[in-house]
């Protein structure tokens, strides 16, 4: 017999820009920005709508990292 789950327990392959927005506090603008100017995490498009493979954008996010006096 197949289990069922229920979606709110299940954690999101993909994100939108407002998932972004509100899970990471990037603003969709600033997403927007970076995809125009081909920068930042690799996105897809599925029609006029973009998605972000949830690992990948952690990975870039985390691959940012900022060195500070404290940090060496």
């Amino acid at each position: 017999m197949a289990k069922h789950f229920d979606r709110a327990y299940q954690p999101k392959r993909a994100l939108s820009p407002d998932d972004v927005e509100i899970i990471y506090g990037i603003p969709r603008g600033t997403l927007a920005n970076l995809r125009s100017k081909r920068v930042g995490c690799v996105f897809w498009k599925v029609g006029s709508k973009c998605y972000y493979r949830a690992d990948e954008f952690e990975r870039w996010c985390f691959s940012h990292k900022i060195l500070t006096k404290d940090s060496i």
